[in-house]
């Protein structure tokens, strides 16, 4: 196990420059955050740069001055956080001075965007507040975390937490505290996310303060509620990373002030957490696998949610994977919840086809000993993997094979040799059994005064499409061959 240095030589070019910042891409592209200083109207001040880290080297990236300083490239502080969607996205935040002295409450909160890989930059100022971390989740939908700091009477930090569904053009205060810095922000989805608050001279900058505290704060239902998981007295959270609904880690130090590194794997509190649903789309009486943790061994009064209706009918439950059928007169998106005795788990969108069913067939009709025979089948809620067949009383005809164009509308093909002559049902079946049938809607008619010889030859045909067809009489018939 290695580390590797990457592009130490050209990184900086002042013996003050201190890399302090980084979110990785992917294994080749990373962006990073950095300390510098320089001369800015003759005096020497500290700032921020961003820089890209790639293939191709390191490269800075040109980032507007606060609209107070009209020295490009140049500006007391700066972007704090660096968090790219991808190498074209990036999403920034940081403050335009130094918040611990002067005038505390003038200081300018910077959101930065770019959709061009940092060519150009859309800039934001949220007054009065110091904005320290950016997690964005999607196109529209990130978080910011920050603080306002108050110097009279007397030194006061109000931890904020803000949040955008417009791609940063408008932001909502969603939870602020009393006595603590947020330091950091990271979110699962739109609705899962964990914030680190911090109390801390070492961690703000701040000489004026004495005592140190922290705390760790989750919200499952978009940033509506905020709850605080872990609080310290003479310790501090000073970063926290999400793995998923339930899996997050955090830093910090104990209160004892050795280092303090934190782990989670049952959402940090009892409450169930929602990590996925099988499948994502299906219609109605589909059977849903929702897996997770601290579901509770046995259903007990828990229940699955969709929306405001309650799923009547469960298959199975564990404290892990959940079985139930999607329930009656439901259709479009709606969010899944697990509620038991704890608490409401995290939402998972979920989309309702509505009524499986079949609408229609073409052909609707064919002559016995038919060959092969091709069939457009019309309908809803056709799911990855569904299979068609032929029903008549006992008798079967199944297809061997069938495409699924769209979830309402499926092609088969079969053979009709040796099929008994009559009305059939057409039925289709989707992964995990669930069945839509449309009665007597396909007629095999049959073949009149032909005879044996017309029989053997259809049989002979059939035989040999067949064998044509079937990967795996092709590889039976090789393997023979071979012997």
């Amino acid at each position: 196990m290695t580390w590797e240095e990457k592009f130490e030589g050209s990184m900086t070019a002042h013996l003050d420059d201190v890399p302090f910042n980084l979110h990785a891409l992917n294994r080749d592209t990373a962006f990073m955050v950095e300390w510098t200083g320089g001369d800015i109207f003759g005096e020497h001040v500290n700032y921020t740069e961003v820089k890209k880290i790639g293939p191709e080297g390191v490269k800075t990236l040109q980032v507007p001055p606060h609209e107070k300083y009209g020295v490009p490239g140049f500006m007391p502080w700066g972007p704090l956080d660096v968090h790219p969607l991808d190498e074209s996205d990036i999403w920034m935040c940081g403050v335009d001075r130094d918040y611990s002295g002067g005038d505390p409450e003038s200081v300018v909160g910077l959101f930065y965007r770019s959709g061009d890989g940092g060519a150009t930059w859309e800039l934001n100022g949220i007054p009065g507040t110091c904005l320290l971390s950016v997690c964005p989740v999607d196109d529209d939908t990130a978080w910011v975390a920050g603080f306002r700091r108050q110097s009279s009477p007397t030194v006061r930090y109000t931890g904020v937490i803000l949040k955008t569904v417009d791609g940063g053009h408008t932001w909502e205060v969603q939870k602020e505290v009393e006595g603590l810095a947020f330091v950091d922000v990271c979110a699962v989805d739109g609705e899962v996310a964990w914030a680190a608050g911090v109390l801390s001279k070492d961690i703000l900058f701040d000489p004026y303060l004495a005592e140190e505290r922290g705390g760790i704060f989750k919200t499952t239902n978009g940033g509506e509620t905020w709850e605080e998981q872990i609080a310290l007295e003479g310790g501090y959270i000073a970063d926290v990373c999400a793995v998923d609904t339930a899996c997050a880690w955090a830093v910090g130090k104990g209160t004892s002030g050795s280092p303090l590194v934190l782990r989670t794997e049952d959402g940090g509190d009892p409450r169930p957490d929602l990590l996925s649903l099988d499948p994502g789309a299906a219609p109605v009486g589909h059977v849903l696998t929702l897996r997770g943790k601290d579901f509770g061994d046995q259903k007990g009064t828990s229940r699955v949610m969709f929306g405001s209706v309650q799923a009547e009918e469960c298959l199975s439950w564990t404290g892990e994977e959940i079985r139930v059928r999607v329930p009656q007169d439901m259709e479009g998106m709606v969010k899944v919840t697990v509620e038991t005795p704890a608490g409401t788990s995290n939402p998972l969108s979920f989309r309702c086809m509505g009524e499986f069913r079949v609408d229609s067939v073409s052909p609707t009709r064919a002559l016995q000993h038919t060959v092969a025979l091709s069939l457009e089948l019309e309908g809803n809620g056709f799911l990855p993997g569904c299979w068609v067949r032929l029903e008549r009383g006992g008798r079967v005809i199944e297809a061997f094979s069938c495409t699924v164009e769209s979830e309402t509308k499926v092609g088969a093909a079969l053979t009709l040799f040796g099929a008994e002559p009559g009305a059939y049902d057409v039925v289709v079946v989707n992964p995990g059994g669930q069945e839509a049938r449309l009665p007597s809607a396909f007629t095999v008619e049959a073949v009149c005064g032909n005879g044996s010889a017309t029989a053997l030859l259809m049989l002979g045909l059939a035989m040999g499409l067949i064998a044509v067809s079937s990967p795996r009489l092709r590889a039976g018939r090789k393997r023979g061959n071979a012997v």
